[in-house]
């Protein structure tokens, strides 16, 4: 059983406000086609945008965050050799929702 949670820090200024372009290249750099409808879209309580979707490539399953507030994106990704179940699912949630960016 093997599970990664990874933050990446990105300076993406042009595309902090739209978060749909930097996902597309980091799920199209996966092989993997942008589908909208699989993508969730929410803000936590500080007003953070952020972007989530899953998808399975080569026998692992990959949850990929996008969170912007202003200037600055952080890229968090999940991936694991086994199902994510619900408890896992909200842990998950719970952290990436809690994230803040300071300026």
């Amino acid at each position: 059983m093997i599970h990664l949670l990874t933050p990446y820090s990105l300076d993406y200024r042009c595309c902090v406000k739209n978060l749909i372009l930097p996902l597309e290249n980091y799920l199209k750099i996966h092989e993997i086609d942008y589908d909208a409808e699989n993508v969730a879209v929410f803000e936590n309580n500080e007003g953070t945008s952020i972007r989530a979707c899953e998808f399975q490539k080569e026998d692992r399953v990959w949850m990929v965050y996008m969170v912007a507030n202003q200037m600055r994106m952080i890229l968090v990704t999940y991936n694991s050799d086994e199902e994510v179940g619900d408890e896992l699912f909200q842990q998950l949630t719970n952290i990436i929702s809690s994230v803040r960016i300071l300026n």
